[in-house]
Protein backbone atom coordinates (compact mmCIF):
# COMPACT_ATOMS: atom_id res chain seq x y z
CA UNK A 1 0.00 0.00 0.00
CA UNK A 2 1.04 3.69 -0.59
CA UNK A 3 0.20 6.57 1.68
CA UNK A 4 -2.93 8.54 0.40
CA UNK A 5 -4.52 11.74 1.54
CA UNK A 6 -7.52 11.89 3.93
CA UNK A 7 -10.19 12.04 1.17
CA UNK A 8 -8.64 9.68 -0.71
CA UNK A 9 -8.77 7.28 3.28
CA UNK A 10 -12.56 8.70 3.12
CA UNK A 11 -13.58 7.50 -0.17
CA UNK A 12 -12.07 4.30 -0.17
CA UNK A 13 -13.65 3.21 3.42
CA UNK A 14 -17.52 4.59 2.07
CA UNK A 15 -16.46 1.84 -0.86
CA UNK A 16 -15.73 -0.82 1.28
CA UNK A 17 -18.39 -0.26 3.57
CA UNK A 18 -20.81 -0.06 0.85
CA UNK A 19 -19.74 -3.32 -0.69
CA UNK A 20 -19.73 -4.47 3.28
CA UNK A 21 -23.82 -3.64 3.11
CA UNK A 22 -24.45 -5.84 0.28
CA UNK A 23 -24.05 -9.65 -0.01
CA UNK A 24 -22.74 -9.89 -3.41
CA UNK A 25 -19.01 -11.15 -3.49
CA UNK A 26 -16.30 -9.55 -5.34
CA UNK A 27 -15.38 -10.84 -8.63
CA UNK A 28 -11.63 -11.90 -9.20
CA UNK A 29 -10.31 -8.35 -7.43
CA UNK A 30 -7.27 -8.82 -5.20
CA UNK A 31 -9.25 -7.63 -2.76
CA UNK A 32 -11.94 -10.43 -2.42
CA UNK A 33 -9.02 -12.88 -3.07
CA UNK A 34 -7.48 -11.45 0.02
CA UNK A 35 -11.01 -11.45 2.10
CA UNK A 36 -11.83 -14.72 0.82
CA UNK A 37 -9.39 -17.01 -0.21
CA UNK A 38 -6.80 -15.93 2.87
CA UNK A 39 -6.05 -19.41 3.92
CA UNK A 40 -5.34 -20.75 0.52
CA UNK A 41 -3.25 -17.71 -0.10
CA UNK A 42 -0.81 -17.96 2.97
CA UNK A 43 -0.50 -21.71 2.43
CA UNK A 44 1.01 -20.96 -1.14
CA UNK A 45 4.26 -19.21 1.25
CA UNK A 46 4.93 -22.29 4.03
CA UNK A 47 7.42 -24.51 2.73
CA UNK A 48 6.57 -27.93 3.97
CA UNK A 49 9.62 -30.36 5.23
CA UNK A 50 10.28 -33.74 4.27
CA UNK A 51 9.47 -36.98 6.42
CA UNK A 52 7.04 -34.59 8.75
CA UNK A 53 3.86 -33.51 8.20
CA UNK A 54 1.83 -30.48 8.43
CA UNK A 55 4.67 -28.67 9.40
CA UNK A 56 7.07 -25.19 8.37
CA UNK A 57 10.64 -25.11 8.24
CA UNK A 58 11.82 -22.40 11.27
CA UNK A 59 14.98 -20.60 10.71
CA UNK A 60 16.64 -22.93 13.67
CA UNK A 61 18.47 -25.13 11.29
CA UNK A 62 17.02 -28.73 13.25
CA UNK A 63 13.86 -27.19 14.30
CA UNK A 64 10.21 -26.90 12.45
CA UNK A 65 6.97 -25.21 13.62
CA UNK A 66 3.50 -26.11 13.77
CA UNK A 67 0.54 -24.14 13.79
CA UNK A 68 2.65 -21.01 13.76
CA UNK A 69 2.63 -19.66 10.28
CA UNK A 70 5.05 -17.06 10.99
CA UNK A 71 8.90 -18.28 10.36
CA UNK A 72 10.19 -17.99 14.04
CA UNK A 73 13.96 -18.95 15.74
CA UNK A 74 13.69 -20.74 18.68
CA UNK A 75 17.38 -19.57 20.18
CA UNK A 76 16.63 -21.96 23.50
CA UNK A 77 16.71 -25.00 21.00
CA UNK A 78 19.78 -27.54 21.28
CA UNK A 79 22.10 -27.83 18.56
CA UNK A 80 23.93 -30.69 19.87
CA UNK A 81 22.88 -33.36 22.66
CA UNK A 82 24.44 -36.46 23.65
CA UNK A 83 21.32 -38.57 24.85
CA UNK A 84 17.69 -37.51 25.24
CA UNK A 85 17.35 -34.49 23.12
CA UNK A 86 14.30 -33.35 24.60
CA UNK A 87 16.13 -33.43 28.64
CA UNK A 88 18.96 -30.98 26.92
CA UNK A 89 15.93 -28.77 25.49
CA UNK A 90 14.28 -28.34 28.56
CA UNK A 91 17.43 -27.89 30.64
CA UNK A 92 18.06 -24.71 28.38
CA UNK A 93 14.48 -23.04 29.03
CA UNK A 94 15.37 -20.71 31.58
CA UNK A 95 12.86 -18.24 32.80
CA UNK A 96 13.69 -15.12 31.01
CA UNK A 97 15.33 -16.39 28.27
CA UNK A 98 14.23 -15.57 24.91
CA UNK A 99 11.99 -18.52 23.41
CA UNK A 100 10.32 -17.64 20.54
CA UNK A 101 11.29 -14.98 18.04
CA UNK A 102 10.31 -13.72 14.59
CA UNK A 103 9.89 -10.35 12.50
CA UNK A 104 6.37 -9.79 14.30
CA UNK A 105 7.35 -10.36 18.15
CA UNK A 106 9.45 -11.90 20.62
CA UNK A 107 8.28 -14.05 23.80
CA UNK A 108 10.31 -15.31 26.65
CA UNK A 109 10.13 -18.26 28.47
CA UNK A 110 7.83 -18.04 31.72
CA UNK A 111 7.99 -21.67 32.63
CA UNK A 112 8.44 -24.82 31.15
CA UNK A 113 8.07 -28.61 31.90
CA UNK A 114 8.71 -32.39 30.20
CA UNK A 115 5.89 -33.81 29.90
CA UNK A 116 5.14 -37.30 32.13
CA UNK A 117 6.28 -39.62 29.88
CA UNK A 118 9.29 -37.66 28.75
CA UNK A 119 7.98 -37.71 25.03
CA UNK A 120 7.14 -33.96 25.48
CA UNK A 121 8.01 -30.07 27.10
CA UNK A 122 5.54 -27.55 27.22
CA UNK A 123 6.32 -24.08 27.54
CA UNK A 124 4.29 -21.00 28.34
CA UNK A 125 6.16 -17.85 26.87
CA UNK A 126 5.27 -14.18 27.67
CA UNK A 127 5.14 -11.74 25.06
CA UNK A 128 4.53 -8.33 27.08
CA UNK A 129 3.71 -6.47 23.99
CA UNK A 130 1.04 -8.77 23.13
CA UNK A 131 -2.74 -8.26 22.90
CA UNK A 132 -2.90 -12.02 23.88
CA UNK A 133 0.33 -11.68 26.07
CA UNK A 134 0.67 -15.31 26.94
CA UNK A 135 1.73 -18.80 24.40
CA UNK A 136 1.46 -21.80 24.98
CA UNK A 137 3.80 -24.46 22.96
CA UNK A 138 4.79 -27.70 23.14
CA UNK A 139 8.20 -29.83 21.64
CA UNK A 140 8.21 -32.92 20.73
CA UNK A 141 11.36 -34.68 18.62
CA UNK A 142 10.34 -36.47 15.14
CA UNK A 143 11.67 -37.51 12.86
CA UNK A 144 15.26 -35.73 14.18
CA UNK A 145 13.96 -32.56 14.77
CA UNK A 146 12.67 -30.43 17.30
CA UNK A 147 8.68 -29.54 16.62
CA UNK A 148 7.53 -26.88 17.94
CA UNK A 149 3.55 -26.75 18.34
CA UNK A 150 1.51 -23.83 18.95
CA UNK A 151 -1.24 -24.28 21.37
CA UNK A 152 -2.38 -20.93 21.47
CA UNK A 153 -2.55 -17.94 22.96
CA UNK A 154 -4.23 -16.30 25.88
CA UNK A 155 -4.92 -12.89 27.59
CA UNK A 156 -4.43 -14.13 30.97
CA UNK A 157 -1.78 -15.76 33.20
CA UNK A 158 -4.05 -17.77 34.75
CA UNK A 159 -6.01 -18.85 31.39
CA UNK A 160 -3.05 -19.91 30.65
CA UNK A 161 -2.18 -21.56 33.29
CA UNK A 162 -4.94 -23.55 33.28
CA UNK A 163 -4.27 -24.26 29.85
CA UNK A 164 -0.89 -25.88 31.15
CA UNK A 165 -2.04 -28.12 33.59
CA UNK A 166 -5.02 -29.21 31.19
CA UNK A 167 -3.07 -29.99 28.57
CA UNK A 168 -0.44 -32.51 30.82
CA UNK A 169 -3.19 -34.24 31.79
CA UNK A 170 -3.58 -32.77 35.67
CA UNK A 171 -6.40 -31.23 37.41
CA UNK A 172 -7.31 -27.62 37.52
CA UNK A 173 -8.54 -26.21 40.61
CA UNK A 174 -9.03 -22.84 39.51
CA UNK A 175 -11.97 -22.80 38.25
CA UNK A 176 -12.91 -20.54 34.92
CA UNK A 177 -10.81 -18.28 33.09
CA UNK A 178 -11.52 -14.85 31.23
CA UNK A 179 -9.72 -17.26 28.19
CA UNK A 180 -12.30 -19.81 28.50
CA UNK A 181 -15.11 -17.43 26.85
CA UNK A 182 -12.32 -16.23 24.10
Amino acid sequence: MTAVTKEEGQISLDRLLEWARNDKHPAGAALGQWIFNRYQLRQQFLEPVAGVSDVIASKTTNAVQRNLTTVSEFPCCPKDYEKNPLTAYVENLEPGLVFCQNIFFTSVVFKSTLSADGTSIFVIADNQFGLKRWALSEISFEDNLFVHTSLGTFFTQKGIEKEYCCVQGLTWEGGDTFDDNC
